[in-house]
């Protein structure tokens, strides 16, 4: 698949690597996919972008790559997130999950959910981070070897 931009082609994969940026270090990488992840999670509804570019920059992060991974939670996998981070803050708050009738929801319900639910999606988002740079910087240290390994067979083949 090709995308064609100002009469150039450029495939998809192409496209990829230019995000990866090939003279950043693998820690960059990791830590700008991490710090995606972290803000696409992190229960501040629509402020990620505005809140987390300026970090990024800051940081001195592959802003491309935190902006694509920043979108985790767009749908069909906000649903997920929001269950998750309700049922992570009712965990560790030691309260049971309370289905209510949502006839007769009260104000004290909503406090109090909503107490569980930024409390879970915070630490969902800190444990999510920190996840997703070690898996990250795995597969790239593996990625690299692969490149590496691939070269070095084709020296010796010619």
């Amino acid at each position: 698949m090709a995308i064609t931009h100002f009469s150039k082609s450029i495939s998809l994969d192409k496209l990829w690597q230019l995000c990866l940026c090939p003279g950043q270090s693998i820690e960059v990488k990791s830590r700008s996919i991490a710090f995606g992840i972290f803000m696409g999670i992190l229960p501040v509804w629509g402020f990620q972008l505005i809140i987390g570019m300026p970090l990024a920059m800051l940081f001195r992060l592959n802003k491309t790559l935190f902006f694509i991974f920043m979108h985790v939670s767009m749908l069909p996998f906000t649903p997920l997130f929001w269950m998750a981070s309700l049922l992570t803050g009712n965990l560790l708050m030691n309260r049971p999950m309370i289905i209510h009738d949502w006839r007769h929801i009260t104000l004290g319900d909503v406090r109090t959910e909503g107490i569980s639910f930024i409390l879970g999606g915070t630490v969902l988002a800190i444990v999510a981070g920190i996840a997703t740079y070690f898996i990250s910087t795995g597969v790239l240290f593996y990625r690299r070897k692969m490149k590496y390994d691939q070269i070095k067979m084709k020296r010796a083949m010619s």
